[in-house]
């Protein structure tokens, strides 16, 4: 990408900014979009461009063209697909699919925090030589998007670097800006959701997830709460999950293909430096949906490569090898993202965390040991439970206070966006692959029986800025 092009993008960001989103899928359940039971939500891969009168023409209408034309978000009547997929310049047409996620954060009752400088705990600003780091780079000029669970507006670590002016809400294949009434957690330590109605904006954090992912990877430095990787960079706040009543009771978190495409075009455009996925789909069975699903997926990741973005998401928390399971977790599996693993205190594989050779680029701090006997324990470890975990911010009317202990790939994808805002600072028309590759480089090797499946190693962020020139 040109250097000219890369300023037009920080240039927006300027003009943009004002002064002052591990989930993933345990229970996989497939369903057609649940507007009613006439209408569908579909992902319409194009063959070429201008194809919005041929879509029209078998009654549906387009509401977004993304990806620069490649995908297309539409809706319109059940059953089109063997119609639309008769129409020479279209390569495909998918169904939307809802995904239904299971927090697999660790939210126990009575975890609270006590005086202690918050810096102590975060054993992962440490050991990855973060703050230290500071003196190089804070991430200055450059922007990252959260797509989540949302973020917390008022938390006093994310306040001063949220731009509120760019959040946005993404659900049912449309953009959601200004305030709205949205359904929030309310019992956060329990396994069934239970979910209240709160007036606020529309990327407003309705789970906490989103919260504790964004204070890993951009907390504001000071003197009271804790500091994350890149601490100046400006967090783009986009929804792009939202809880639904169940039949069986209770609340479900729901995410959509159409709305994690339409999220990630949205940041593109919006002129961000990283966009962060801490959630996806998956596990998918190998067969035509997989397959549609990724070239899905392909398109807008290389759509945002190509526009100088760079991906970095969660490798999923099942604790298998991905080279040779049969299953497959989106957008990770995706080639031109940055996937990435999760490691504990000790640098070994957290017992939580996906790996393998070929899919999972690099590792970093994610929480927890690489068993969960050794997890729980409250003796005998240098980190006893839950500071073993990954201490971070969330929502203060959700779960009572702004901090807590949570572990996955989630956060330690975070950590990964985080250091990729540094490197664009440093670096600022460095493209996608380059700061792919200073991020692995810069990785150190970690310990255990893992250590080939775990990408590059884990990140060192002093490592990293500094081989920077020899990369160039």
């Amino acid at each position: 990408m040109s250097e000219l092009k890369y300023r037009s993008r920080r240039e927006m960001i300027k003009g943009l900014s004002v002064g002052g989103f591990g989930l993933y899928s345990f229970n996989t359940r497939v369903k057609a979009n649940e507007q009613s039971s006439r209408e569908m939500t579909y992902v319409v891969l194009s063959g070429e461009k201008g194809i919005r009168h041929k879509l029209q023409e078998k009654n549906l209408n387009v509401l977004h063209e993304i990806g620069d034309g490649a995908v297309i978000i539409a809706e319109g009547p059940e059953g089109k697909e063997e119609e639309v997929r008769s129409i020479p310049v279209i390569n495909d047409i998918i169904p939307n699919y809802i995904e239904r996620l299971s927090t697999i954060q660790n939210k126990k009752r009575g975890v609270q925090v006590d005086s202690e400088p918050y810096l102590r705990k975060q054993w992962d600003k440490n050991i990855t030589n973060t703050v230290e780091s500071h003196d190089i780079a804070t991430g200055d000029g450059t922007s990252i998007a959260i797509i989540d669970t949302g973020v917390d507006h008022s938390h006093p670590d994310l306040e001063p670097v949220i731009d509120t002016r760019r959040g946005r809400l993404i659900h049912n294949g449309r953009i959601h800006s200004g305030t709205r009434t949205n359904r929030v957690r309310r019992n956060p330590f329990e396994e069934t959701p239970l979910t209240k109605t709160v007036e606020g904006p529309s990327s407003l954090d309705i789970d906490g997830h989103g919260t504790h992912v964004a204070g890993i990877a951009a907390a504001s430095s000071n003197e009271t709460g804790i500091v994350g990787v890149a601490p100046d960079t400006s967090v783009v706040p986009i929804r792009a999950a939202v809880y639904k009543e169940s039949d069986t009771g209770g609340s479900e978190l729901q995410i959509t293909l159409a709305d994690i495409l339409l999220a990630i075009d949205y940041a593109v455009e919006t002129g961000v430096d990283v966009i962060n996925i801490s959630l996806g789909l998956g596990p998918l069975p190998e067969g035509t949906r997989q397959r549609r699903f990724f070239a899905a997926f392909r398109r807008l990741i290389q759509y945002a490569i190509e526009e100088g973005v760079i991906v970095v998401v969660s490798g999923g928390n099942q604790s298998v090898n991905l080279e040779n399971y049969p299953f497959r977790f989106l957008p990770s599996s995706n080639r031109g993202v940055i996937s990435v693993a999760a490691t504990g205190p000790n640098d070994k594989k957290s017992f939580i965390s996906n790996y393998g050779q070929g899919i999972i680029d690099v590792a970093a701090p994610g929480g927890g040991y690489e068993t969960v006997e050794k997890t729980t324990r409250q003796d005998g470890v240098d980190w006893p439970y839950p500071t073993n975990q990954i201490f971070s911010s969330v929502p203060q009317t959700i779960f009572g206070n702004n901090y807590q202990y949570q572990l996955g790939t989630s956060m330690a994808a975070s950590q990964v966006a985080g250091l990729a805002c540094l490197v664009r600072e440093v670096k600022p028309n460095s493209h996608p692959r380059r700061v792919k590759y200073a991020i692995k480089r810069g990785a150190v090797e970690t310990a255990g029986k893992y250590t080939s499946e775990l990408g590059g190693g884990r990140i060192n962020v002093s490592n990293t800025l500094s081989q920077l020139r020899e990369v160039e």
